[in-house]
């Protein structure tokens, strides 16, 4: 069975140098070999973790844009009341 990371290599032969020696002899190349590989479960885990944070922070950006478009509705209708006020302050005056 060849090695399939180079941190399985070094263990194997720290541990296991008989066992690590019928490893690398089947092992085209350990140099090529990555560092360390991770179980698929893990991948998919962070995958999952990634896309939801993804997700969050849409949706945050999402409620600032909505927060913002009240803030100026808000502006808009005070600007309004007090043009309001003021009218109706210059029609009783005359």
């Amino acid at each position: 069975m060849p090695f399939k990371s180079k941190a399985q290599a070094r263990f194997m032969f720290a541990k296991k140098p008989e066992l690590a020696k019928e490893f690398a002899e089947k092992t085209k190349s350990i140099k090529s070999l990555p560092q360390h590989v991770r179980e698929k479960k893990e991948m998919e885990k962070k995958s999952h973790h990634h896309t939801k944070a993804v997700h969050h922070m849409e949706k945050a950006a999402h409620l600032h844009e909505k927060a913002k478009h009240h803030m100026e509705q808000a502006k808009h209708e005070k600007k309004e009341k007090v043009l309001i006020k003021k009218l109706s302050k210059m029609h009783k005056n005359k």
